[in-house]
């Protein structure tokens, strides 16, 4: 079984697939935590990446051919990243929806050293930003909404739950 997690900045997809993946005795891999190394190797901030990609897509692909590998040579995994329900067809798709309110506090309280927000308010417009950029990319690049929830086995507003109910739900509706 192949589980994917998609959602918004701070819905919890990373705390969900590591406690998912602990409960089931599952690897899980990051798309987000890829991006960020090479965002880091590069000398520039996710953002910047992000803008970069929407003229190539060059830092997408490579992520996006690791999803493509995870789904053809692996079993057992839980893989993050908004576009690992495209890439991983067979997979179990779940996408984490929050407020961008509150994935703004979620991303201040974690004090992430890629994404330092000031406050909230700045949270909120780097999110928009964030998201704004990642539509725009994987429309231009695959002709794909990741937000279409046509796309998803489960979709749960994790905006009031805790991450380990979030994952007794997944649990709950793959009967596990």
């Amino acid at each position: 079984m192949i589980i994917t997690i998609s959602g918004n900045p701070g819905s919890g997809k990373n705390t969900v697939a590591e406690l998912l993946a602990k409960k089931l005795g599952f690897k899980y891999y990051v798309m987000g935590d890829i991006r960020r190394k090479i965002a880091e190797e590069r000398g520039i901030s996710l953002a910047e990446l992000n803008k970069q990609d929407e003229e190539n897509g060059e830092t997408d692909k490579i992520v996006d051919d690791k999803l493509v590998k995870i789904g053809k040579e692996e079993d057992n995994v839980v893989a993050v990243g908004r576009t690992a329900f495209h890439f991983i067809p067979n997979s179990f798709k779940v996408f984490l929806d929050v407020t961008v309110d509150e994935g703004a506090k979620r991303i201040s309280l974690q004090a992430r050293e890629h994404e330092k927000y000031k406050d909230i308010a700045y949270g909120v417009e780097k999110i928009k930003e964030r998201k704004k950029s990642d539509e725009f990319r994987y429309k231009k690049l695959y002709g794909i909404d990741y937000k279409d929830k046509n796309n998803y086995d489960l979709w749960i507003d994790t905006t009031t739950i805790p991450a380990i109910k979030v994952v007794e739900m997944v649990l709950d509706k793959i009967k596990i």
